[in-house]
């Protein structure tokens, strides 16, 4: 059904974003698309190059800042009090980087994971949760998709039909990939005052019964980042 939902779509819309979570069966489609001029792009999560401390377009980096902390307490799993920790440690690294004074050179989570390491007023069990979290996911995905000052934006590859191949990533990766995509493109347009256009952007999960009927075992009063997301 979704395959033949997004035949039809694809005709109609400008972006497409077609995730298999658990296989790769949207790739079947680039043939048929193919005959209506339409090319599929397929996207492997272990090829994506992004920085999750990367400012959307449009977005002020005090308000991602607030953003961004508040993704990663959510696709990390932390405790509230996490949240601004982070938040003060993404402003001071964009303070550093020159990012509000108009630099594209922004910090990377591997240099997150080191301000917080060696911030030594920091909450220890905040702190704590922080690095051993993060470190499992920059394990995860490595210098190959984390380690770019300036990644892919999402604002670019919301005008792309993709195929998003991220079976054989661990949970918490796919769950760092799909908030940041959907997070970045949605605070984006939000910013930038986009409310009730033609729709342009078709979002279609496959297998996606763990992302979106989750709950997570934390203290943390937030839900699935992508289900609020989705709401919104």
């Amino acid at each position: 059904r979704a395959m033949f939902y997004a035949i039809q779509v694809a005709l109609q819309v400008q972006g497409m974003w077609l995730v298999d979570l658990r296989k790769a069966e949207f790739r079947f489609l680039h043939p048929i698309l193919a005959k209506k001029k339409i090319k599929l792009r397929i996207a492997r999560g272990r090829k994506f190059k992004f920085n999750p401390l990367q400012v959307p377009f449009g977005v002020d980096p005090y308000a991602y800042a607030a953003q961004a902390a508040d993704l990663l307490v959510k696709v990390l799993n932390l405790p509230p009090r996490a949240s601004t920790l982070l938040q003060s440690t993404i402003i001071k690294l964009y303070k550093k980087y020159g990012i509000f004074s108009g630099s594209l050179q922004y910090p990377t989570l591997f240099h997150l994971f080191e301000a917080v390491r060696t911030d030594k007023a920091a909450n220890s069990q905040a702190k704590q949760a922080i690095l051993d979290s993060l470190d499992l996911l920059l394990l995860s995905l490595g210098a190959e998709v984390l380690g770019y000052h300036r990644g892919w934006m999402a604002d670019k590859l919301a005008v792309e039909k993709l195929a998003i191949e991220l079976a054989m990533l661990p949970e918490i990766a796919k769950d760092m990939v799909l908030n940041w995509l959907i997070v970045s493109e949605f605070t984006s347009r939000i910013a930038r005052g986009v409310s009730n256009p033609k729709m342009d952007l078709w979002i279609c999960f496959d297998e996606g019964q763990r992302l979106f009927s989750q709950r997570k075992e934390t203290q943390s009063t937030h839900g699935s980042a992508t289900t609020e997301q989705a709401g919104l």
